[in-house]
C-alpha cells in the first residue's frame, strides 16, 4: 500500500501545478477586464446617469472576482466605493419614525383603490373592484377577509337578487359591499 500512495502524490502534483499556471493566465485578462470596468464606471460616474444600484453592482463584482481575492481587493473596490460615496453624499438623509407611529401608506396602490371604493357613499361590489383592479373575484373576497384582519369591517350594504325561473338567484346577482363606519 504504501508503494501506491507514492505512485499517486507525484502524478497529483503535476496536475496541480498546471492548474495554477492556468489560473495565473486567467488572471491576467480578468485584472485587464476589472481595469475596464473601473475606467468604465468612473467615466459613468462623471454623468447623472449613475445609480446606487450601478455602484453596488460594482462593488459587488469587485468583491465576488476571485482575481481580486487573491491580489489587492482594497485596490479593485476604489472606484466603486468613491462612486457610491458620491451617490450617496446626493441623496437626502431618510428619517426614521417613532416606533409606535403606524407607516404612511403607500399611494396609487390597489389596494388604496378599494379602500377608496368601500368609502363611497354607493359602496362598490365584487366585479367593480375586479374591473378597476384586475384582480380575480375571488382575489377580492379574500381581500376582505386581509382587511377584517387588519381592523377594517367590511359590511354587506345591500344584495340584489335577480330572480329567474323557479324563484331561484339567476346570473346578475350581485352584494354591495362597503367599509363599516367606525
Amino acid at each position: 500500500m504504501p508503494d501506491t500512495a507514492r505512485t499517486v502524490a507525484p502524478a497529483a502534483e503535476p496536475a496541480a501545478q498546471d492548474a495554477k499556471v492556468a489560473e495565473a493566465d486567467q488572471a491576467a485578462p480578468l485584472a485587464e477586464e476589472i481595469a475596464l470596468l473601473d475606467q468604465a464606471l468612473a467615466a459613468r460616474a462623471d454623468t447623472s446617469r449613475t445609480s446606487l444600484r450601478d455602484a453596488a453592482a460594482a462593488i459587488l463584482a469587485a468583491w465576488d472576482d476571485k482575481a481580486n481575492r487573491e491580489g489587492d481587493i482594497i485596490g479593485a473596490l476604489d472606484a466603486p466605493m468613491e462612486a457610491l460615496r458620491t451617490l450617496l453624499a446626493g441623496k437626502p438623509a431618510r428619517v426614521a419614525r417613532e416606533p409606535g407611529a403606524p407607516r404612511k401608506p403607500r399611494e396609487g396602490t390597489k389596494q388604496e383603490q378599494v379602500l377608496a371604493m368601500l368609502r363611497r357613499p354607493e359602496g362598490a361590489t365584487v366585479a367593480q373592484i375586479a374591473e378597476t383592479t384586475g384582480w380575480a373575484q375571488h382575489t377580492v373576497r379574500g381581500f376582505f377577509a386581509g382587511l377584517k384582519k387588519k381592523g377594517h369591517a367590511v359590511e354587506v350594504k345591500s344584495r340584489e337578487r335577480m330572480v329567474g325561473p323557479n324563484k331561484t338567484g339567476a346570473k346578475g346577482s350581485f352584494t354591495i359591499y362597503a367599509l363599516a363606519s367606525a
